[in-house]
């Protein structure tokens, strides 16, 4: 049986290191299964993953300034 994944799921764990897409991965694996990605899901995780990027990356410069000014 194949399982369709909605970007709900993924938004949890973009990089998929939780342990239930471990068992979820054991499952497809002993049934010969695959995990389906409607383009729209995809898409959808592109925009999640970019903003979750960008709001790092807004940190890391945030920081920066933070110790540059501290240094100074």
């Amino acid at each position: 049986m194949d399982v369709i994944i909605d970007a709900n799921i993924i938004r949890r764990d973009l990089k998929l290191n939780d342990r239930n897409f471990e068992i979820l991965s054991d499952y497809l694996k002993k049934t010969n299964s695959k995990i389906i990605f409607p383009s729209i899901v995809i898409e959808e995780i592109k925009g999640l993953y970019k903003r979750a990027l960008k709001e790092r990356y807004d940190e890391f410069e945030k920081s920066t300034n933070k110790l540059k000014s501290t240094l100074v």
